[in-house]
């Protein structure tokens, strides 16, 4: 209850799965990513050298989710995949204005309403581009049909879905091809250059609690691997770990957040006030210096002090 799709170990199973058993075994021919998007001539065509289809991977994964469900329908490679997607998703996109609301005063407003800027920005200059009618249009979508609704609901089901695997030179050399020409330019950290951003099916009915990551690509058999983390009995639902991840962040990305237990990588965001004058510079120093032995991260405006359910913040930190 409460968690919608998701694995479980079968309730009339002799026993439950072991510790690092396998769980979940999917061939990368399965994977839908970065990759086959750019397989697919209707959106290379029109958004193979796009500046914001190269910067946001998950919008190029959400073009081709897009394509395959209502160009190609029920022929689709990924058809029975699709089929089993939600309809509506949690996530920011979906959101009321008495939800935004309700959020009113926490830090978790401003990441959401974010969320919501960043891809009604890529919707807006999705549809541009596709109203200019250039050949591959008809090929994907007429304008007409590539509405808000559509666009929000594919984007939201790459975000609460999506993993990272390694490019391979020959499997995905399209992929690295566009990325040496700048086409494609994957952002984040150093290593994300040689990964992709996927949705693996079946694997992405895991859902999430704190752990360790089991998930892993296997080059030896072409495969995307998933590990039990810990052991569950029969009838259990089977969880994995997404990542240390905070509850707003959960909340804005992934439209739900840990309330049945506390959250490790919970975090608070503390404001750094801008000063002016050398007395008030001198303060700020002091205050970030004092910071700086609580916050191991910073962002920004901001810092993040990671607190725990074992842990408050201290005196001399809130002083700060």
């Amino acid at each position: 209850p409460g968690f919608g799709a998701a694995l479980c170990v079968r309730a009339q199973a002799a026993k439950g799965v072991a510790e690092d058993e396998l769980v979940v075994s999917v061939p990368r021919g399965l994977l839908l990513s970065e990759s086959t998007a750019l397989r697919v001539d209707a959106i290379t065509a029109l958004f193979g050298g796009d500046a914001v289809a190269s910067q946001f991977p998950e919008t190029l994964v959400a073009l081709q989710l897009l394509y395959e469900h209502k160009r190609v329908g029920a022929s689709s490679h990924w058809a029975p995949f699709i089929a089993a997607l939600p309809e509506r998703f949690a996530t920011p996109l979906f959101w009321s204005t008495d939800d935004f609301g309700a959020l009113r005063g926490s830090a978790a407003l401003y990441e959401s309403l974010m969320a919501v800027k960043a891809a009604a920005t890529q919707y807006c200059h999705l549809f541009h581009e596709l109203a200019k009618e250039r050949g591959g249009a008809l090929r994907f979508l007429p304008p007409h049909a590539f509405t808000w609704p559509l666009f929000a609901w594919a984007l939201s089901a790459v975000m609460t879905r999506k993993n990272r695997v390694p490019a391979l030179p020959d499997e995905d050399a399209d992929l690295l091809r566009a990325r040496k020409r700048g086409a494609t330019r994957p952002t984040g950290a150093q290593d994300e250059e040689q990964t992709m951003v996927c949705l693996i099916p079946v694997w992405d009915l895991h859902n999430h609690e704190p752990g360790r990551i089991t998930t892993f690509a296997v080059p030896r058999t072409g495969t995307v691997e998933c590990r039990a983390m810990r052991s569950f009995a029969p009838g259990e639902q089977v969880f994995i770990h997404y990542g240390d991840r905070p509850n707003m962040q959960l909340l804005s990305h992934n439209g739900f957040v840990l309330s049945n237990a506390p959250n490790p990588a919970d975090i608070v965001l503390v404001a750094r006030p801008t000063l002016a004058g050398d007395e008030a510079l001198q303060k700020q120093k002091q205050k970030q210096e004092l910071l700086a032995q609580f916050v191991p991260r910073e962002v920004g405006a901001y810092a993040f002090f990671v607190a725990t359910h074992t842990s408050e913040p201290s005196p001399a930190l809130m002083a700060a």
